[in-house]
């Protein structure tokens, strides 16, 4: 801009970010110029560093030193203050690591002891405040229940056990009841030899109870070959001793019958819980050695060959139980955390 006479030469007028120097628009240092007006990175930060915002811009920025962050409440004239934020407060489920407190510093977390997942890290904000941290959910408690071998493994949510029944118990594949007579006929309860038994099947179907005579059986196939490891009867006479002696017989081809062992059906029996009666009914089941040796095989029959007392026990219900049944998984499932659902488990039951 030309300077008006009488004066000679010129002034420069320079756009924002610049500044006239000896007459040339050169780059305004926005470093040199704000701290003068009120900001500056080193207010409190020694070791803070200025950079100018390049032309045409104009002011500065700048970089903190740990624990300080940019402050920006002052328009054009940031300054570095210090924050620290305290230590972190806790999180159930979660474990934090020692560390700094300042601005920008970062804890690592991990789940504690009955949580998995994978946690997130704690950071110390501008605010004076830690982030929270997440990832971890509460396990199942360990599964155990009577009557069941459950793998080991996770209790983590998600995580999936494999179940077997336990030494003393046995998985139930055939239940045969006499209000039912015949209503399985895949395993073919109905199939005994000789004369139908004699309390007839009006009596049966009211769940009065099979009486079998000398030589009548109980024959099941099974569809594959399968251990045993053991068969129980249920007696609805409670008034008085009742006995027979029972053979159990096997076979792979439903025609070569072989022994495998006899018990004597009498006494007292039990209750569902194992518990001793004190009357003549309730379950009798198998010894527990009677299978040791037996083998598998898909065909097996239980047969009456002598009575012992009067006849054999009015008997309801029959079952069948294998040895060493691989069961179903129990999984720990967020529905019910802290649980592991026991409507998964295997039907083990004491035989």
């Amino acid at each position: 801009m030309d300077v008006a006479a009488p004066g000679t030469g010129f002034t420069c007028t320079c756009s924002d970010g610049y500044v006239s120097t000896n007459l040339v628009c050169v780059n305004q240092d926005g470093c040199a110029t704000y701290p003068s007006s009120g900001g500056s990175c080193l207010t409190t930060d020694s070791t803070a560093r200025c950079a100018d915002v390049a032309s045409p811009g104009t002011g500065y920025s700048c970089t903190c030193a740990a624990g300080y962050y940019v402050n920006t409440a002052t328009p054009n004239a940031p300054t570095c203050s210090y924050r620290d934020c305290g230590a972190p407060s806790t999180q159930t489920g979660y474990t934090i690591a020692s560390g700094t407190t300042y601005y920008g510093s970062t804890r690592t977390i991990t789940c504690a002891s009955g949580y998995s997942g994978t946690a997130t890290s704690r950071t110390c904000q501008s605010s004076g405040s830690w982030t929270s941290s997440t990832g971890c959910t509460l396990d199942c408690s360990s599964p155990s229940q009577s009557g069941y071998t459950i793998a080991s493994g996770s209790n983590g949510q998600g995580a999936t056990r494999t179940t077997t029944c336990a030494i003393g118990y046995g998985k139930l594949l055939v239940l045969a009841s006499s209000a039912f007579l015949g209503s399985t006929a895949s395993f073919h309860p109905d199939a005994f030899g000789g004369s139908p038994p004699p309390y007839g099947i009006t009596n049966n179907l009211n769940d009065v109870g099979w009486i079998y005579n000398v030589n009548d059986y109980f024959r099941v196939d099974l569809g594959s070959a399968m251990a045993l490891y053991a068969i129980r009867l249920y007696s609805v006479y409670t008034s008085g001793q009742r006995g027979a002696t029972m053979t159990v017989f096997s076979s792979d081809n439903d025609s070569t019958w072989t022994s495998v062992g006899t018990w004597n059906y009498v006494g007292g029996g039990i209750n569902d819980d194992g518990t001793t009666r004190s009357d003549y009914g309730g379950w009798y089941p198998t010894a527990s050695t009677l299978f040791t040796s037996a083998g598998s095989h898909r065909y097996w029959k239980m047969t009456m060959t002598a009575v012992l007392y009067s006849h054999m026990p009015n008997t309801a219900q029959v079952e069948f139980y294998a040895a060493n049944v691989a069961g179903s998984s129990i999984t720990c499932s967020t529905s019910s955390p802290g649980r592991a659902p026991l409507a998964a488990y295997l039907s083990c039951l004491l035989a």
